[in-house]
């Protein structure tokens, strides 16, 4: 294949999405300054909904502005971030309006990567580009033996942690998520991690986890009574 039909192919398999919402600017530019985050952490959508202890679309639609009140959203709920930079990163360092408008945020998925493009529209007619941002797709794991490998070490250390009375405990997504980090002495993808506490939680027989959902701080995990302790 040469490169004008690589060129040709991405081309086509390229998709764009657009949402708008009526926002204040100090919204949106909390909005890029979080998003940046995640994309500097590599994180996908989904993996910082679930350290959030949020259902895995969370993140995706606050970041889609189907969640208009999410600016004590990001600063309460997005915690993994607050415990690592300080909440105070999220605010710009010069004066913003709080002023109302119309925002568009246009989402172009290639291949590859996906581009997000904040636009405001004015009064008149004009459309004027805030921010553009790259982010990886996360669709495809290019290193499929190293994720097997983290997903069986997680497995170990999670199983570890059952037989401690780790989990006697109500834990937090974010609370595991470090744990784990320190046990395995490395960074770890939190959806490997969230993939094998689900096997956890779908295990008939010790050792078994349960998903609890608090009023206050999302999904949590805890120990779960496994069918043979049941039957006894």
């Amino acid at each position: 294949m040469n490169l004008e039909s690589e060129q040709k192919d991405k081309l086509e398999n390229v998709e764009t999405t657009s949402y708008e919402a009526w926002l204040s600017l100090l919204d949106v530019v909390m909005l890029y300054r979080s998003m940046l985050i995640r994309v500097t952490k590599r994180y996908s959508a989904k993996e910082v909904s679930f350290l959030m202890g949020e259902k895995l679309s969370y993140i995706g639609e606050m970041e889609q502005l189907q969640h208009v009140n999410f600016r004590m959203n990001i600063i309460w709920k997005k915690h993994f971030m607050i415990h690592t930079e300080g909440a105070a990163t999220l605010f710009p360092s010069y004066p913003v309006g709080d002023g109302m408008g119309n925002f568009q945020l246009v989402k172009t998925v290639y291949p590859d990567r996906i581009l997000y493009q904040v636009n405001q529209r004015y009064h008149d007619g004009t459309i004027e580009t805030l921010f553009l941002l790259w982010d990886d797709t996360h669709a495809v794991d290019p290193y499929p033996d190293e994720t097997e490998e983290e997903r069986k070490s997680l497995y170990t250390a999670i199983q570890a942690l059952v037989d401690l009375n780790y989990f006697k405990e109500e834990r937090s997504p974010y609370e595991v998520f470090l744990k784990c980090q320190s046990l395995i002495y490395n960074h770890i993808k939190p959806i490997n991690l969230y993939q094998v506490l689900n096997r956890f939680i779908k295990q008939k027989g010790y050792p078994k986890l349960k998903q609890v959902k608090t009023k206050y701080s999302g999904y949590k995990y805890v120990a779960g009574k496994s069918q043979e302790h049941e039957k006894q």
